[in-house]
């Protein structure tokens, strides 16, 4: 006998004879069906029961719900309503368990501490746990992605020959549990990996589910070198990115002629911060964890994993003028600035079915969990939600051209750093999903000093009537800027709230003085053409020429450093060197955002009444964010001997733990040298560029030329 329950109560029932072949094959109409969603994640039970002569025999049952994830065109449609996914990345990490064996306890736990920071889905990364995390994912109404263990294998015949039964038969196994909405069959896939094994697997899993996303390779094959086609429902990439290059990234992926799908980013918005590592330490009763020893195998193939076993003498030897603490505290900062840009941008485009931040937990390899070693979140959930939850609002900006050499080409406005007295302009956009539109809405809006006093505010009725699952224009906010002398932080506060909606927003808005006219006595020698295009600032400072006695002028703006610039500085003389490539000073290429933690530097440079700043780089240093710095341990062999270095904005890699400089100041002989690699013009990606776009930069550039003239 099957019997289906809903609770207690018996919804369908059929007998049916048991065949020689022992295989029962039918179908039960249940009436009035109600759907497993997150929100009500209703289960019915399926039980059956074998008789023999009216006597029970065997009895089994399984729970399993009814719910249904497509794709419609570019939309992501649950149970025919627009939704988006909002997942977490975990590989299992357990430290004290190679094969974790989660509890009922423990999966429930994990799931509330995720959906408090507005995710709706955690993404199993290759690997497949224990019956007991799919029972408490069903019974919890989070969504599961499950993507099969297979990442840069070695493909033999034995592997051809049994891969596809495994995946046949992990499907089997797991496939009637609600909670699970998308498989992927591998992750970041090569060539190594052919269309026969692929369309093998593919098939393997197709055949035992149904009103589910599969994708086979998750990142995509086009990304690390594998098919050029796939077998996937929708179009997974995996950008690991600096900032500045995510939307071009994104623009650069998009193609208009293909079939019309959602993207569901499989892995994104990874950001390292720092580990106490002492902590970790004493907590293991004074030893390392074995994976912080040449234990780990993974120590053997991975830098990030060796240079964690001498990071007590590399981080000696980095000599960052930090406490552990300090370093912490920067790191979880700057981590919430770079998520914070990255899914406000995703939200403001069309198509987005979904994304899984990388990652849960910090791990021997990576620190970019949002839970450090010991379980603690980062971040508390009112800094979390408004930037992961059902509505986000972001902002957006006017799009500007500019002629030049003959051409139209883009010029990025800076919405986050703004000239004194100017005007305000932003567009405010609501993304939502699992809502209705909130026409009618209000929409209010400060723009508040660091002491909390309102300068600007307004509000408006939300009149335009988006659809949930597309990004809308809310409103528009249009403001006078206050007149300074000295930059200041500004805090633009938005909310959006209706009958059924309340949502709100925040940003740091920096307003800088306008430029003074560069100090008298200034030349440049800029033999590579850097500023040619940056704008009329500079246009009237002198530029060097071939047989010039540099002796004559006060302070040289410089894109170039030389023996006789050297003896020049030696006998008194001023340089601000803006490094742009690996020479003529030793430097390393390395990422600004990623994998990288800033710190600044106990200098006069940032007085408040000079280049004030909030302790981490936030999106104030959007348009000067470089993939250069200086490196620290060969800068001393390269610079005249006597010369005394004064670190200014440094840069420690938050994997292997070496220190470079981003600016330094260096006192040779009489004389002052000013080093930068940061990008003053800007223009990298999608920086603003120029002198009077690249309004930070510009800034600083002021400041440090003042500061040389002193």
């Amino acid at each position: 006998m099957i019997e289906v329950f809903h609770g207690q109560d018996l919804v369908s029932s059929q007998c049916l004879p048991v065949t020689l072949e022992g295989v029962l094959d039918t179908q039960l109409l249940l009436p009035d069906i109600l759907l497993w969603e997150p929100a009500h994640p209703v289960l019915y039970t399926v039980q059956v029961s074998l008789f023999e002569a009216g006597k029970l025999m065997a009895r089994t049952s399984q729970k399993t719900g009814f719910r249904k994830l497509t794709a419609r065109g570019i939309h992501l449609l649950f149970n025919g309503q627009p939704c988006m996914l909002r997942g977490i990345l975990s590989w299992g990490w357990e430290p004290d368990q190679i094969a974790p064996a989660f509890s009922p306890e423990q999966v429930r736990t994990e799931i509330c501490r995720v959906r408090a920071l507005g995710f709706n889905l955690i993404k199993l990364c290759l690997f497949v746990p224990n019956p007991v995390y799919f029972d408490i994912a069903d019974e919890e109404g989070i969504l599961l992605w499950v993507e099969f263990p297979m990442w840069l294998p070695e493909v033999s015949e034995d592997l051809r020959a049994h891969a596809p039964n495994e995946y046949a038969e992990i499907t089997q196994l797991v496939h009637h549990h609600p909670s699970i909405v998308v498989y992927s069959l591998g992750c970041e896939l090569n060539q190594a990996v052919d269309k026969e094994l692929l369309g093998a697997l593919n098939q393997a899993v197709r055949e035992n589910v149904s009103n589910v996303l599969v994708c086979d390779n998750s990142g995509s094959g086009e990304s690390y070198g594998g098919l050029d086609f796939d077998f996937a429902d929708f179009t997974d990439y995996h950008p690991y990115y600096d900032l500045h290059y995510f939307e071009p990234l994104l623009d650069h992926w998009r193609r208009d002629w293909q079939v019309p799908r959602p993207w569901i980013f499989g892995e994104f918005c990874d950001s390292d911060t720092f580990r106490d590592l002492e902590e970790i330490t004493t907590a293991n009763e004074g030893n390392r964890p074995w994976w912080l020893t040449e234990e780990n195998p993974v120590t053997r193939w991975r830098p990030e994993a060796q240079a964690m076993l001498e990071a007590r003498q590399r981080m000696t030897r980095a000599q960052t003028g930090f406490t552990t603490q300090e370093l912490v505290q920067i790191s979880y900062a700057q981590s919430r600035v770079i998520r914070k840009y990255t899914l406000e941008l995703i939200r403001r485009r069309e198509g987005i079915g979904g994304y899984v931040i990388t990652g849960l937990r910090d791990t021997p390899i990576s620190t970019s969990g949002i839970w450090d070693d010991f379980g603690r979140p980062k971040w508390e959930a009112e800094q979390f939600l408004p930037i992961n939850g059902e509505a986000v609002i972001s902002l957006d900006g006017n799009r500007r051209r500019r002629w030049l050499y003959g051409g139209d080409r883009p010029e990025r406005v800076d919405l986050f750093n703004l000239w004194s007295g100017g005007m305000g302009y932003w567009v405010v956009i609501l993304s939502l999903t699992g809502s209705e539109w909130p026409v009618g809405g209000e929409l209010t809006w400060t723009l508040s000093d660091d002491m909390g006093s309102r300068l600007a505010s307004g509000s408006s009725e939300v009149t335009t009537n988006g659809q949930p699952g597309e990004p809308c224009q809310a409103g528009v906010i249009h403001c006078q800027l206050p007149v300074v002398d000295q930059a200041a932080e500004l805090i633009l506060r938005v909310s959006l709230t209706s009958a059924r909606l309340r949502v709100e927003n925040q940003w740091p808005i920096w307003v800088f003085p306008h430029l003074p006219e560069p100090p008298s006595g200034l030349a440049i020698l800029d033999p590579t053409g850097c500023f040619d295009a940056c704008g009329n600032w500079l246009k009237a400072v002198r530029r060097i020429r071939a047989g010039d006695k540099l002796a004559t002028f006060r302070g040289i703006l410089s894109t170039t450093w030389n023996v006789k610039l050297a003896r020049y500085v030696q006998k008194g003389g001023n340089v601000l060197l803006l490094q742009q490539g690996n020479e003529p000073l030793p430097a390393r290429r390395c990422p600004f955002w990623r994998e990288a933690i800033k710190l600044f530097s106990v200098h006069p440079m940032w007085e408040e009444e000079r280049f004030p700043q909030c302790g981490f780089t936030d999106l104030q240093f959007f348009g000067l964010a470089s993939d250069l710095a200086f490196d620290t341990q060969r800068l001393s062999q390269a610079l005249p001997e006597g010369s005394v270095i004064h670190p200014i904005l440094r840069r420690l890699d938050g994997r292997e733990f070496h220190m470079s400089e981003y600016v330094f100041e260096a006192s040779i002989g009489r004389g002052t040298l000013l080093a930068c690699t940061l990008r003053l013009q800007g223009g990298l990606g999608g920086q603003p560029s120029g002198w009077e776009r690249n309004v930070a930069g510009s800034a600083m550039l002021s400041t440090f030329l003042n500061y040389l003239f002193e």
